[in-house]
């Protein structure tokens, strides 16, 4: 039987410490749109079979339920001093641990919550709001990591992406894999907000060696498409 409970509990200076500094949209409900481990392919929710909704909501308090495939989960970050902007840390975790009756659902839950559940990391996540699409990036230890949006989509709808970038991580460029419209907007944001445009190459091939070290999130935008994916700079 699976086993993913756990609870943590962080006392500073005799009670929880907890800070207003974090981003106000990560409050919100959040539908887990894939999962990542190992800098490895990203696993889609829509790919699992039969189909699942998996979310969290995160309340003001930085306290969160969620569910799985088949299991719910609550727990509690927090924001600590010591912490630079777009991190938190897990205080306490805790889940059912019923089988779904699926491999599929029991090794996507597996993921999901083995990402989410690692008390005592500095957790790095980032969020952007948009009017047609709205993103919830978090990761656990680089290269395992959760993507979410505010909207569960039918299977029909949430497809995979038609865009992909590589290398990834890289060093000094990336390459787009698909033909783009020269008026597209490619946009790197880093996880101090910093917002850098590059512009279009006809060669696909975009210079990042002035870029410093660091988890960045490439934003290409079309007249059809908002295609939004992390690139790792070494």
């Amino acid at each position: 039987m699976k086993n993913y409970v756990f609870t943590l509990l962080v006392f500073i200076s005799g009670s929880y410490a907890f800070s207003q500094d974090y981003d106000p949209d990560l409050v919100n409900t959040w539908y887990l749109v894939s999962t990542q481990g190992d800098l490895g392919d990203p696993y889609f929710t829509v790919d699992v079979e039969p189909p699942i909704s998996p979310y969290i909501t995160i309340n003001e308090d930085l306290s969160f339920e969620g569910f799985g495939a088949c299991n719910s989960f609550t727990g509690q970050f927090s924001v600590e001093p010591d912490l630079p902007s777009g991190y938190l840390y897990l205080t306490a975790f805790d889940a059912t641990d019923d089988d779904c009756g699926f491999e599929s659902h029991n090794l996507y839950e597996g993921f999901y919550f083995g990402i989410l559940n690692v008390p005592g990391e500095k957790l790095l996540y980032f969020v952007d709001i948009l009017p047609d699409s709205s993103i919830f990036w978090f990761q656990s230890w680089p290269g395992f990591e959760l993507t979410f949006q505010l909207e569960t989509l039918s299977v029909v709808e949430n497809e995979k992406p038609t865009i992909s970038i590589y290398p990834n991580p890289t060093s000094d460029y990336f390459v787009i894999n698909k033909s783009i419209p020269a008026d597209a907007e490619i946009t790197l944001f880093s996880m101090s907000g910093q917002i850098q445009k590059l512009d279009y190459k006809t060669n696909g091939v975009y210079d990042v060696s002035f870029l410093t070290s660091g988890v960045y999130v490439v934003e290409i935008t079309t007249s059809k498409e908002v295609f939004r994916s992390k690139v790792v700079k070494r």
